[in-house]
């Protein structure tokens, strides 16, 4: 059993506080608080937290700089349960480092996120709810396929899961009440019976969708609803929107699925960034069986939830636009320096590209401190990452990393993307 020795306080975040990964050997820690201690020192930078900053780096330093206590605490990080690393967080700057002879320039930070939990421990269940659009639109193919997609998530369904399925159009009604394990039978039976007609509202379907989720819901399973729609709302938009944000709030997860051509995707992407959840198009009817069985097993493999990415500036440092590049690509809209990112999940890394103008003839610069927190799925704890970013100035030009280059090209893709769609909205097609 390891003790914390007597005026010393262990938390899970020390090397996090000077950006290093356990094992620094004593010099570094050295080079790296001196640092870090120039730059949070509160004669030297104005920000409101920069006096807290350099007392935790303090702190920090007090324990780690000693062999014999870092020795201690690297024993007491090992003896923690949960994990005190359940997620690591990895920044890389591109270009590597700034150019001397500019006093302004371009700065990308590609931050990636992978879960370090085993795999083979998530056990708990998925309380998952279909909300389907059946209003006259979707007659034919479309809902076809997507009663075939329904169908195939029940074939993924294990013992312990929960599924429902509600439909609507002008009004809502519920055609599978939420019940245990695949029933298969049931299932087909219930979708059997669903006809497209009517108009479309968004709101009914989601108000008696997460009533459903809410039935079985518990703290230690995964509550999740899935909208499936192919047109606009008409006049419940806000009620909508107040739906999801109340969902979030009772850790309900959302992902909204736009299929054919005439969905309105800013509503959706709104809905999906509100509710800290995802939106996808499906382009063609017959793709849909393939994005639900992605998405269930992306929910799955789950391992955190209500992931936040903070980021603070340095004082010459201005944040122009985030990205998710990786496994998906998508515009982050974060809201006073954070961005909702959502569920963390094992397999493939989360990847969040932070595209930034520096302004500064400093040696030493700053750039900002990013800090992550994400709910674990199965305990329920509260993980917590926090890292500053530093860049030195040097003769020349940095390199830029391959992989940031490639996040660089695609994010110019999805803004001209963007624009195309902004001028089709508005009748202009010679943008």
């Amino acid at each position: 059993m390891s003790v914390v020795p007597a005026g010393l306080h262990f938390t899970a975040d020390l090397y996090d506080r000077l950006g290093l990964t356990a094992g620094a050997d004593t010099r570094t820690i050295r080079q790296r608080f001196r640092r870090l201690a120039r730059l949070y020192h509160p004669d030297q930078n104005p920000s409101p937290t920069a006096h807290e900053r350099f007392l935790a780096l303090q702190a920090a330093y007090d324990v780690l700089n000693s062999s014999r206590t870092r020795a201690e605490y690297e024993r007491w990080l090992v003896a923690q349960d949960p994990p005190v690393r359940p997620i690591e967080m990895d920044v890389r700057p591109g270009p590597t480092s700034l150019h001397a002879g500019l006093d302004r320039q371009r700065l990308y930070l590609l931050v990636t996120f992978k879960t370090t939990l085993d795999q083979s421990g998530l056990e708990s269940p998925v309380n998952l709810t279909l909300v389907l659009d059946c209003s006259s639109s979707m007659r034919g193919e479309r809902l076809h396929q997507s009663k075939h997609a329904a169908y195939a998530i029940t074939e993924q369904l294990g013992p312990r899961d929960v599924f429902a399925i509600t439909c609507f159009n002008d009004r809502a009604r519920v055609i599978l009440p939420p019940h245990r394990g695949p029933q298969l039978r049931v299932v087909r039976s219930a979708l059997e019976g669903l006809d497209a007609s009517g108009g479309t509202e968004i709101a009914a379907g989601l108000e008696t969708g997460f009533e459903q989720v809410r039935r079985l819901a518990r703290p230690d399973v995964l509550s999740h609803l899935i909208l499936l729609t192919d047109g606009q709302t008409y006049g419940d938009e806000a009620r909508a929107l107040e739906l999801v944000d109340r969902a979030r709030t009772d850790q309900i997860g959302f992902t909204a699925l736009g299929i054919g051509n005439d969905w309105n995707d800013v509503f959706l992407d709104e809905l999906a960034a509100r509710a800290c959840g995802r939106a996808h198009h499906i382009a063609q009817s017959s793709d849909a069986v393939a994005v639900f069985e992605r998405r269930l097993h992306q929910l799955q493999q789950t391992t955190a939830r209500n992931a936040t990415l903070s980021f603070e500036p340095g004082p010459q440092v201005t944040v122009l636009e985030w990205h998710e590049v990786a496994p998906e690509l998508r515009r982050l809209t974060p809201q006073a320096g954070a961005a909702m990112l959502g569920a963390v999940a094992a397999g493939p890394p989360l990847n969040v590209l932070i595209d930034l103008v520096v302004s500064s003839a400093h040696e030493l610069l700053l750039v900002g401190d990013l800090s992550l927190q994400a709910t674990l799925r199965q305990s329920g704890h509260v993980a917590h990452i926090q890292q500053p970013v530093v860049m030195t100035r040097q003769a020349g030009t940095g390199q830029m990393p391959p992989e940031i280059f490639e996040a660089a090209q695609r994010v110019a893709m999805l803004r001209l993307q963007e624009r195309a769609w902004q001028a089709a909205a508005v009748g202009d097609v010679t943008s």
